[in-house]
């Protein structure tokens, strides 16, 4: 009987973030590596937070503004499946209900407190 992907450690607890993406944009510099988790783990948690708040208030130019933030935040890390998100939800925003607009936004906001949780787990695996 094989095993199911979704029970691999590997797989399951890196859904958003690579490894390999992350070692490529880095250089592989430890230094380098460290200084941008520090940042990284430092600021998005700020930007989800803002991110949210646009949310909640449905403020589209402000959520615009701060989707764009976490798109650039992620692709260090390779968070495709979120980039993508974000750019379509970027694209369309003013031309979405204000339910479609909350929808894929939270579904956004999951994926990247998801990729969050990743990258600290690298983190902490890292010392």
């Amino acid at each position: 009987m094989t095993t199911p992907i979704y029970n691999s450690p590997s797989i399951a607890s890196n859904v958003y973030f690579s490894r390999a993406t992350f070692a490529q944009q880095t250089m592989n510099e430890k230094d380098i590596q460290v200084a941008l988790l520090r940042d990284f783990l430092e600021f998005f948690p700020t930007l989800l937070g803002n991110t949210k708040t646009a949310v909640d208030q449905l403020d589209r130019k402000s959520l615009k503004h701060f989707m764009h933030q976490l798109k650039a935040s992620i692709a260090l890390f390779n968070g495709v499946p979120i980039y993508t998100l974000i750019n379509t939800l970027e694209n369309t925003i003013e031309n979405l209900g204000d339910r479609e607009v909350l929808m894929r936004s939270h579904i956004i906001l999951q994926k990247s407190e998801a990729l969050l949780s990743e990258v600290k787990k690298f983190q902490n695996e890292n010392k």
